[in-house]
């Protein structure tokens, strides 16, 4: 999630700052970013996504959307009758990277059958649904979406899943368990939660 500061609007060095690119009644230039005021729709880097900013002037905060209508033409904007509201995060588990990984991590070790290996995922899913939002540290960001964060797979999660995991895996197969886990569970491994940052636009009558 893009959180601009408060020392002017962080726009494309491709912006041509001509009045034609202003949409609405005020001056790009004098307005500045608010704290946890940016929504990405579309892949970071991609040249037409589109992005919907928080800004003031010293008042009342308004929402201006930044958009290209084609690759040719410059950034746009246009203020929006609204307001981007916080709606909380969801949180998931890395399913599908967590199966790879787990492939090739027990393809050379011990090999597992897909059955336990899809097991696993689903008892891990299970301990994601009972996390505090609030208690998930942030280990690392999207490159590819800007809502998304990645959340460390703390020690107390991880307990609850390998005391999930033992009615259902041999203790030779805990013990590999453990070590895949502890490999994976910070920074930018596959057992860190994925969190995604979710908005929504309140538009004004």
């Amino acid at each position: 999630m893009s959180e601009p500061g408060g020392n002017g609007l962080q726009l494309s060095r491709e912006v041509d700052w001509t009045p034609k690119n202003s949409r609405g009644r005020f001056d790009i230039k004098k307005l500045s970013s608010a704290a946890h005021g940016c929504l990405t729709l579309g892949r970071t880097g991609d040249p037409m996504q589109t992005e919907y900013i928080v800004v003031t002037n010293g008042g009342e905060p308004s929402l201006i959307r930044r958009y290209r209508k084609n690759i040719e033409e410059p950034l746009s904007y246009e203020r929006v009758q609204g307001r981007l509201i916080s709606a909380g995060v969801y949180i998931e588990v890395q399913e599908n990277e967590i199966q790879k990984e787990m492939k090739h991590h027990f393809s050379w070790r011990s090999p597992m059958s897909d059955r336990k290996i899809r097991l696993f995922v689903k008892l891990y899913q299970e301990v994601a649904k009972n996390l505090d939002p609030a208690e998930i540290k942030i280990c690392g960001h999207s490159y590819a979406n800007s809502t998304v964060d990645y959340g460390r797979l703390e020690l107390s999660p991880k307990q609850e899943l390998m005391e999930k995991c033992k009615p259902f895996f041999s203790e030779a197969e805990m013990e590999e368990l453990a070590r895949f886990i502890e490999a994976h569970r910070d920074e930018d491994g596959v057992m860190t939660f994925r969190v995604t940052n979710l908005y929504i636009i309140e538009e004004s009558r």
